[in-house]
């Protein structure tokens, strides 16, 4: 299809509407942090291992996975290390 999937960078915060759970530096510390990481991640797009989703041949005519075909394969990254440990695969 010509895209390569990239794991997600997810960063999170509630606050709002009055509602508030860290102090102001706290916050510019973690949101800093966040920059940091990820100027460092967009830094190394280029050598980052694309997320593993089955291809067109997977599925048969009427859009099932076709016999045979691992059904977990979109969960996991293409990452040798990773399928090697099973502790890393369920980060």
């Amino acid at each position: 299809m010509g895209f390569s999937v990239l794991r997600p960078f997810l960063s999170f915060a509630v606050a709002g509407h009055g509602y508030r759970y860290e102090q102001d530096a706290d916050k510019q510390a973690r949101l800093a942090a966040l920059r940091q990481s990820w100027g460092e991640r967009v830094g190394r797009l280029a050598e980052e291992r694309p997320l593993c989703f089955q291809n067109w041949d997977d599925w048969d005519d009427s859009g099932a996975l076709k016999p045979g075909r691992d059904p977990d394969l979109g969960l996991r990254f293409l990452d040798p290390e990773m399928e090697a440990d099973p502790e890393l695969r369920h980060r």
